[in-house]
Parts: C-alpha cells; sequence; structure tokens
C-alpha cells in the first residue's frame, strides 16, 4: 500500500465540517488522508466518481485513528460511486464515529466498494479505532455491490465494533456481496 502524502485536517474546521464535499459530478479523489472533521470524511449527493489510495479517519502511517465525526464516506442519493477501483491503492477507511461507508436514499444506485480496508489498519492486522459500522446501506438505495467476486477487488471489513456490513429499510434492493473477508 502506498500512504497518502497529503493530510486534510479538521481539527480546527468547526462544528458539522465535512472533509471533502464533492458537490459535482464526475469527481476522482485519489491519495488523501481525511481526518478529524466533526462530520463525514467525504459526503456527496451527486453522480458518478470515484476514490481510491485515500486513509479516511487514518493518519498516514496507516495505525493511528484520527476519527471524523460522521461517516468516513457518506453517499446521499448519489449514483455510479466506486468506493476503491481493483487496479489502485487501497482505501483505509477506519475509526470514524458513525462509520465506514454509508449509500443512502432511493436515488442512491450503482455503487461499488472493492480494493478496501474497512475497520482496520493500513495492513489488515488489527482494528483501527472505534468504528461501529463498516458498510451500511438503507434508506431504498439499490444496486450495491461490495466486492467483486475475484482478488483484486476484495474487501477486509474488520474491527468494526457492532456490524461489517449492515443492511436495513424494506426498499433497499439488489445488493450483492461477494469475494470479501468480513469479520
Amino acid at each position: 500500500l502506498g500512504s497518502p502524502k497529503i493530510i486534510i485536517d479538521g481539527s480546527l474546521a468547526g462544528a458539522g465540517a465535512h472533509g471533502f464535499r464533492a458537490d459535482n459530478n464526475w469527481c476522482y479523489i485519489h491519495g488523501l488522508s481525511i481526518v478529524n472533521f466533526s462530520g463525514d470524511g467525504i459526503r456527496t449527493t451527486r453522480h458518478n466518481g470515484e476514490m481510491s489510495g485515500m486513509y479516511i479517519g487514518v493518519m498516514p502511517d496507516g495505525i493511528t485513528p484520527a476519527p471524523n465525526g460522521g461517516y468516513g464516506v457518506n453517499i446521499i442519493n448519489g449514483n455510479d460511486w466506486e468506493v476503491g477501483k481493483y487496479y489502485r491503492d487501497k482505501n483505509v477507511i477506519s475509526g470514524n464515529t458513525a462509520g465506514g461507508v454509508m449509500f443512502d436514499g432511493a436515488g442512491c444506485y450503482d455503487g461499488r466498494v472493492v480494493n478496501s480496508y474497512i475497520g482496520t489498519n493500513a495492513t489488515g492486522t488489527s482494528a483501527c479505532g472505534v468504528q461501529p459500522i463498516g458498510i451500511e446501506i438503507k434508506g431504498g438505495a439499490y444496486n450495491i455491490e461490495i466486492g467483486n467476486g475475484n482478488a483484486t477487488g476484495l474487501n477486509l471489513v474488520s474491527g468494526n465494533t457492532s456490524n461489517g456490513i449492515r443492511i436495513t429499510t424494506a426498499s433497499t434492493h439488489n445488493v450483492t456481496i461477494h469475494g470479501n473477508y468480513i469479520g
């Protein structure tokens, strides 16, 4: 794993501040450590984006938790977001107060999580911080894929204090979970 060289630290950003708001379509976010914000690490309501090589809620050393107050990644009614790319650097999303990755809302569809460590340190050998939920899918989100069924896209979802993956709301549907290590 290559660790990020740029740290975006929200220690002085104030109440409710998010680390990175993707307010436009077609956002590509790569190689940042986003830490210590009172809100989400990354928050979007837009469409068509990807993130890779991100350390969210953890410092670039890959072992020191620096939690964001919300989710590491919060995708609200945004479609076609890819959290991780199978051929790029892994994401490490750990230690965030609300959880790791959230897909939320009936307008949230065609999302993917691949090649990410969620809840662990950068080597995947131990928990990093106190993150309750690894991945949460709710509010009618659909066509969400966790892992891609082969070794290059597997996720490690471990070290979370409550749920590794949680799917709620009756209207949430067409969720595929395959090729991951969970627990």
